[in-house]
């Protein structure tokens, strides 16, 4: 995965109304916290984000508030309406270690076993790979047409890229070809522990205030 580079500016913390008027200035309010540092205040180009977000950038360098710094997307806080964005987590990484992540599936072909009366299901969009940062896919492909009723694929069996590892369990049922009306296996629970777990980024409604006590919290 490319890296974006983001320059950022410091600003005041002063809660919803301070963020809104950054929001104004077509800014968007961010906090960049972890690493053993202390949480940096920052606001960045609405303009220049999303750009970088319909790349689906999710590590970055963070240029403007101290020493540069790696950093993983954490979180994009949307409006109710799902279209601004209104605030953004970056957590601080080192480009040497792994780290764990949930990646996208990317389903690809028709199953053959939907000719015989069969449903196509998958109970996972997601799975979690452990890889240095700059390795991190954008999604993983799994084809699907061989899929005949009553066959599935697993975790385990998903090619991977190089250099990237799976981290869900591996026999977590990832998706399946069942006769209608029957109810397809629940995947298995995710793994637990391990290093640093950053979480796909989603969108979520965002709160009266600006939020930023999560980037706090974190760093305690």
């Amino acid at each position: 995965m490319e890296t974006g580079v983001l320059k950022v500016q410091p600003r005041k913390v002063g809660g919803s109304k301070e963020a809104g008027r950054v929001r104004r200035k077509g800014g968007i309010p961010a906090v960049l916290y972890g690493g053993g540092k202390e949480v940096a205040h920052v606001t960045v180009g609405a303009e220049e984000f999303d750009i970088l977000l319909r790349k689906h950038r999710r590590v970055f360098r963070i240029e403007g508030s101290g020493p540069a710094s790696m950093a993983f997307l954490k979180n994009v806080q949307h409006d109710a309406l799902g279209d601004g964005v209104v605030h953004i987590d970056f957590l601080r990484i080192d480009e040497t270690k792994k780290m764990r992540v949930n990646v996208p599936l990317e389903f690809k072909g028709h199953p053959k076993g939907l000719g015989a009366g069969g449903e196509f299901v998958h109970p996972m969009n997601e799975v979690e790979v452990e890889c240095l940062p700059t390795q991190i896919p954008e999604s993983i492909r799994v084809n699907v047409d061989h899929l005949d009723l009553h066959m599935s694929i697993t975790a385990k069996e998903l090619t991977l890229p190089a250099g990237v590892a799976l981290a869900s369990p591996p026999d977590s049922i990832v998706c399946t070809v069942h006769q209608k009306g029957l109810e397809p296996e629940p995947a298995a629970a995710g793994a637990e522990g391990g290093p640093q777990e950053p979480e796909m980024i989603a969108k979520r409604p965002a709160a009266e205030e600006e939020g930023e006590e999560a980037g706090d919290k974190e760093k305690k």
